[in-house]
């Protein structure tokens, strides 16, 4: 499939659609590659997955090309904007959506967004996800919020 054949006719991509894109930004083919980072930020609202934003991550991280590099770079801060945004909502609702908001960014690799969380949220058990996210990481971003988490009073969030 290339870029081209994808459905683009709707108002909002659908998440099959958004996770083809940003899986395309790896294609062996530079123009492929290009026009599948063109269609991603040119359009206004675009769902993308899980998988699709693995796929955005490693663009911005791995991608041979500057210009794709730098299309999923801002896609990403973006997505990390918002994670954060519904996070700051979620804070008042005693729900699933708190933990999931943690797995959201870490999958963003949001590291300054789960170091506010693993030092501020409430609840210990949110505290405990967001350090074991950061852990996994593998940045030198998590260093400093993993540090400062070794002072929680809570031994899981220390551990």
């Amino acid at each position: 499939m290339t870029v081209i054949d994808l459905p683009v006719d709707e108002p909002t991509l659908s998440e099959e659609t958004g996770n083809a894109l940003a899986r395309t930004l790896a294609d062996p083919d530079p123009g492929v590659r290009r026009a599948a980072a063109d269609a991603l930020i040119d359009e206004r609202e675009v769902l993308i997955g899980e998988k699709g934003v693995r796929a955005l991550v490693d663009a911005e991280t791995n991608g041979p090309d500057p210009y794709v590099r730098a299309v999923a770079a801002e896609l990403v801060r973006a997505m990390r904007a918002a994670a954060w945004e519904i996070y700051t909502q979620a804070l008042s609702r005693e729900d699933d959506a708190r933990a999931e908001t943690v797995r959201g960014l870490a999958v963003l690799r949001a590291a300054p967004e789960l170091g506010e969380v693993a030092l501020t949220d409430p609840d210990w058990r949110v505290r405990v996800r967001a350090a074991s996210a950061l852990g996994g990481l593998d940045s030198r971003e998590a260093i400093g919020p993993l540090t400062s988490v070794l002072e929680d009073e809570i031994v899981p969030v220390r551990r």
